[in-house]
């Protein structure tokens, strides 16, 4: 009967933990989200430490968000470390439940390294994403790549 009973109470104390997961989680992903924003506009600012600190709390806040690891990847890009920022890319398109986005976001790194190829098969990946919203400019994307080849 105690048994029973101390089974309830884990079971109730499990599914209160749970739900308190889930309230923390939606806190996490917008904290997450704000702080991208704030990354990102310090690092147009030129304020790098503020913006790469803002970012990487972006990413503990909420790690299995393509966003912010595509504005890793740009941060790590503007500020010269290429071979960080290119697997910040690719650690979004591994996240990425849609992955038009970052596809084309990828696409555009490459084609900045000048790696026109590579680019053109990522651009055409996102712009045949039917979940991708902007396929038009992936496709054009993909047009200039070509152009380049």
């Amino acid at each position: 009967m105690k048994i029973k009973h101390f089974q309830k109470i884990i079971l109730i104390l499990l599914l209160s933990l749970l739900v308190s997961c889930a309230t923390t989680s939606s806190r996490q992903v917008a904290a997450s989200e704000s702080n991208v924003q704030l990354g990102l506009a310090y690092l147009q600012r030129g304020d790098l430490p503020r913006a790469k600190s803002k970012l990487l709390l972006a990413q503990t806040e909420d790690p299995q968000s393509a966003v912010v690891y595509d504005a890793l990847g740009y941060f790590f890009e503007k500020t010269g470390e290429l071979k960080t920022a290119e697997s910040y890319y690719l650690q979004a398109i591994a996240v990425a439940q849609s992955k038009g986005r970052a596809y084309n976001n990828y696409g555009v790194f490459l084609y900045r390294q000048k790696n026109y190829r590579a680019a053109e098969k990522y651009f055409n990946l996102a712009a045949h994403d039917s979940s991708y919203v902007n396929a038009e400019l992936a496709r054009r994307n993909f047009e200039l790549a070509r152009e380049r080849v």
